[in-house]
């Protein structure tokens, strides 16, 4: 954790300096991501964390040095996505760093999918959410910028692990502190939403993803019924409820995944092209979306 500490501090510079992300500086990122993972490489053969993907197969670990090895591998993606998130911000700088667009959103579906692999065959995730959740949080953010800026290029190949995301949150305690920030952001998103493009289309379904459609109407100036609004059609429910959280975030991916539609584009998101031409389709060209979500990392 000391030479984890030594790293995070270099990270923690260049996230913490505005003013150094408005050029994107490929070799400082690589240079960072490189010792990330040979950080992880150097940590002792039983502390590492046998990805379910790798094929090997091996006895269960002991519940405590399971739950190391968990920690530790989450903390080195968390520490990339923290590298690479810089990239996201606009959707400029992820066509200029497509790469590297595509190698952080690669490591939060990999967070999210560890995650939802632990929950379902140990007690660990559930028994210490508190810190599981900054990890959750933090890659459902970056799926959503992603999304949100780049929605051709990255809106189909993140829905299944934004909705495994998704059922984790619905799981989240409404009092913590994880998930009472998690609310102030898609409040402040749901605001200023219909301003940056993430207008939701209405239609005379009445499916799950419908119901935040009421708020964001009403927040774009159309007339709506006011009970309505602050129920956010779940017949008075809260709305910072983990249920209604989950359903708010589910309608604004789904309104930023269809950015195309709602501009004026036609078809699906997997029609567009994968050239850069799209890259002002999500209305306004600055990092107003990444400062909102910036709290979540």
């Amino acid at each position: 954790m000391i030479s984890y500490s030594i790293i995070g501090s270099k990270v923690w510079k260049s996230v913490a300096d505005v003013a150094s992300q408005e050029k994107i500086n490929k070799e400082d990122i690589s240079f960072l991501d490189f010792q990330v993972l040979n950080w992880h490489r150097s940590i002792p053969e039983s502390l590492k964390f046998i990805h379910p993907d790798s094929g090997r197969h091996v006895d269960p670990p002991a519940r405590v040095l399971h739950r190391l090895q968990v920690v530790l591998y989450l903390r080195a993606n968390q520490m990339r996505i923290l590298i690479y998130r810089p990239v996201l911000h606009t959707a400029t700088t992820i066509m200029e760093n497509l790469e590297f667009a595509h190698v952080v959103v690669k490591v939060a579906k990999d967070t999210i999918r560890i995650l939802t692999y632990i929950n379902q065959t140990s007690d660990i995730y559930r028994s210490q959410q508190t810190m599981y959740n900054y990890f959750l949080i933090s890659a459902l953010a970056v799926l959503f910028l992603a999304v949100a800026h780049a929605p051709a290029e990255f809106s189909q190949q993140s829905r299944d692990e934004f909705y495994m995301a998704l059922e984790l949150v619905r799981g989240l305690s409404s009092n913590s502190y994880v998930s009472k920030r998690l609310w102030k952001t898609i409040k402040t998103l749901k605001e200023v939403g219909p301003r940056l493009g993430l207008a939701v289309r209405h239609d005379d379904t009445s499916d799950a993803h419908s119901s935040a459609a009421v708020a964001m109407a009403g927040l774009a100036g159309h007339p709506v019924d006011e009970m309505a609004l602050f129920s956010n059609g779940r017949n008075g429910t809260n709305l910072d409820t983990p249920h209604g959280m989950a359903s708010d975030l589910t309608t604004l991916f789904e309104a930023a995944g269809g950015a195309f539609n709602l501009n004026g584009f036609g078809g699906s998101s997997t029609d567009m092209p994968t050239n850069g031409e799209y890259v002002n389709a999500f209305g306004q060209e600055n990092d107003e979306l990444a400062r909102i979500m910036r709290d979540l990392f």
